[in-house]
């Protein structure tokens, strides 16, 4: 393979119909790979965690509402704060009670310490917002949806629909993620006291009226602990349990149709522990943790590369006996998974390197220090998971395993070194480009049939590669080097 780099374009021509063939795609791309801002600030009593590009920080707030175990707060995406829930009521940027922003869903008030809320954009409407919040509590349990208008009161936002019931009788799992055509949206729930699962879709025209259900592994009659999660790449789900008033707990795993809203093969590991609450997957999808309390309590890891019962269970590893149990997690704009105490704590658990197998994933019981701030059995924020692994359609950063795009593949995408293309049905040599999203030409050259691509000389990032063949035909790809 002959290669050469360079600064910038030579043929601007060509940086032009790069950049208009991508618009054009549809591929809205954001000049970093961090997941967007969506989830840069999350907000808990006492104290926000901030997500800069290059830092973590801890900043102090005034909140110290004890009826509320978390917040889930949104940003645009910039990372700007634009308002947060916690399932009961509704507050601004600035901290304020929105505009008819109290009792946005039905619970009894001394109750809605244990609502999960989760806060979706409007499709193709950057200005309306819903809130779904998964309230869990016996007659007045089920899925609620609040819609905010942020046109409305100088731009802080006001509630124009709430107390909208969309399922009755629900545990308070919920997790969110992007459809197959990278706009609408799925809002997943569970039925409580059932093996049931509820899909809605929110488009452009709203929520749809009928969910798609599916089926779970075993039913629980007083079970509704427990995080309920999509994995970054949409393919799969976790459902963990933690029974209260009976023996036995774990977790379900499913895998997920993005596109009919189904989940299916659901593969149970209902016997591992008596409680299993937390539970996140890495941002590459490869790895699930769990939080989970058994004979050896702690934080595990599953390696999830070979998807089937066996090799996922023989995977099974314990990273973590904590002295003080730990409680929820969540994936993170910095790629790490935080996770949330039970009892009085100073410090946040942090898996430092997710994707890693077993130790070298680096977790730390104590992790991040809270600047002096004392939290007790406080719930993490929950968002559009696909954020974590550069799905959003509003960053155009498509993290999958295998790019095929009009007769061309590619893959692994991302890559680390080596990168492989084909082009479907052909054996013919390829003349390459890859820039930066500025349009500085970094490499060039022909590759031949069966020859790996080399990216070692990239720096980790978001590029655009450029291919033709012989016959002139011309592909233009997204590539992430890891």
């Amino acid at each position: 393979m002959k290669a050469t780099k360079s600064n910038s374009f030579k043929n601007t021509k060509n940086f032009t119909f790069i950049v208009v063939l991508i618009f054009l795609s549809g591929l809205f791309i954001n000049s970093t790979i961090m997941a967007q801002g969506r989830a840069n600030k999350w907000i808990f009593n006492g104290f926000n965690i901030h997500f800069d590009k290059d830092s973590t920080r801890i900043v102090a707030n005034s909140l110290s509402d004890l009826n509320t175990w978390g917040y889930t707060p949104i940003c645009d995406t910039l990372g700007n704060l634009l308002m947060y829930t916690n399932g009961y009521r509704v507050w601004d940027k600035n901290g304020n009670l929105m505009l008819n922003g109290d009792s946005i869903q039905m619970p009894d008030p001394s109750f809605y310490r244990a609502l999960n809320s989760v806060i979706i954009p409007k499709p193709e409407n950057p200005n309306v917002y819903y809130i779904f919040t998964a309230n869990p509590y016996y007659y007045l349990s089920g899925l609620f949806c609040s819609e905010i208008d942020m046109t409305l009161n100088g731009g802080l936002g006001e509630v124009i629909n709430k107390q909208i019931k969309l399922q009755d009788s629900t545990t308070n799992k919920i997790t969110a993620v992007y459809h197959k055509n990278q706009k609408d949206v799925w809002v997943i729930t569970h039925k409580h006291g059932t093996n049931s699962y509820y899909s809605f879709l929110i488009t452009k025209n709203g929520i749809s009226s009928t969910p798609v259900e599916s089926t779970g592994t075993k039913s629980f009659s007083e079970c509704w602990h427990g995080q309920l999660k999509a994995s970054p790449d949409g393919e799969k789900i976790v459902s963990a349990y933690s029974e209260d008033f009976h023996s036995g707990g774990g977790f379900d795993l499913l895998s997920f149709n993005s596109e009919t809203g189904k989940l299916h093969t659901p593969m149970s590991f209902m016997d591992l522990s008596k409680h299993c609450y937390g539970a996140e997957f890495s941002s590459d999808a490869t790895k699930l943790y769990t939080i989970e309390s058994s004979s050896s309590n702690g934080l595990y890891q599953y390696d999830l590369s070979q998807f089937n019962f066996n090799d996922i269970i023989n995977s099974r590893k314990l990273l973590i006996n904590p002295d003080m149990s730990l409680h929820v997690m969540q994936l993170a704009p910095d790629g790490k998974i935080y996770i949330t105490k039970r009892g009085l704590a100073l410090y946040f658990g942090i898996i430092n390197s997710p994707n890693e197998v077993g130790w070298d994933c680096d977790a730390k019981e104590n992790g991040l220090y809270l600047n002096g701030e004392e939290t007790s059995e406080v719930s993490t924020p929950y968002y559009i998971q696909n954020y974590f692994i550069k799905t959003s359609p509003e960053t155009g950063i498509g993290m999958v395993k295998k790019v095929e795009i009009a007769g061309i593949k590619i893959y692994p995408n991302p890559a680390s070194d080596y990168v492989k293309i084909e082009e479907v049905g052909k054996k013919t040599q390829l003349t390459y480009s890859i820039a930066d999203l500025s349009g500085s030409l970094l490499l060039q050259g022909i590759l031949h049939a069966n020859e790996d691509l080399n990216l070692q000389y990239l720096e980790p990032g978001l590029y655009i590669m450029r291919l033709e063949n012989s016959n002139g035909k011309t592909y233009i790809i997204k590539i992430i080097k890891q």
